[in-house]
């Protein structure tokens, strides 16, 4: 990864057209989509995409993350609330920072520079999400990309209780 700024790395136009697609999930049925760095480490492009149409979204989502690569995943994740005889259907839009504890580089030192680096490199997608009102969730390997985890900590502020079983759809 090269010394450049933040601000520096161009972010594809692909990456916003799947960006939008996730944040109007209602309307698309497009479920994620999972961003990372180009081989020549100077843009972010689009990994891939996950719909709610997909045979098994959640496994899917998992599979496009690499334990060496740096990724940025924004999420509409569907819920459903336990409020007594009525359930509510819900979701939140989350911002999920991939950096993976195995990531390894040449040196040691080249490895902290890119694990620090990593929370500041999607300065314009995470600057976006935010605006948006999204939640931010940091994942360090496959254990933290449990979808129960996910949930909880994207359902936090939630007053009723969250249906675990409304996340079936998702396996």
């Amino acid at each position: 990864m090269s010394a450049k700024l933040i601000d520096e790395l161009d972010v594809a136009d692909e990456c916003w057209d799947a960006y939008n697609a996730v944040f109007k999930a209602r309307t698309t049925g497009a479920l994620a989509a999972v961003f990372g760095m180009s081989d020549d480490e100077k843009s972010i492009v689009l990994v891939g995409t996950v719909s709610l149409n997909d045979a098994h979204p959640w496994p899917a989502l998992v599979a496009l993350l690499d334990e060496q690569k740096l990724s940025w995943i924004v999420l509409m994740l569907p819920y459903k609330t336990d409020e007594g005889e009525q359930s509510a259907n819900r979701e939140r839009f989350v911002f999920i920072r991939w950096v993976a504890d195995a990531l390894r580089r040449e040196t040691h030192k080249e490895t902290i520079r890119v694990k620090s680096g990593a929370v500041m490199l999607a300065g314009k997608l995470a600057s976006k999400a935010h605006t948006d009102g999204a939640i931010k969730y940091q994942a360090n390997d496959f254990d933290d990309m449990k979808l129960e985890y996910v949930l909880d900590a994207s359902t936090k502020t939630e007053r009723a209780g969250v249906l675990k079983s409304s996340l079936d759809v998702l396996r």
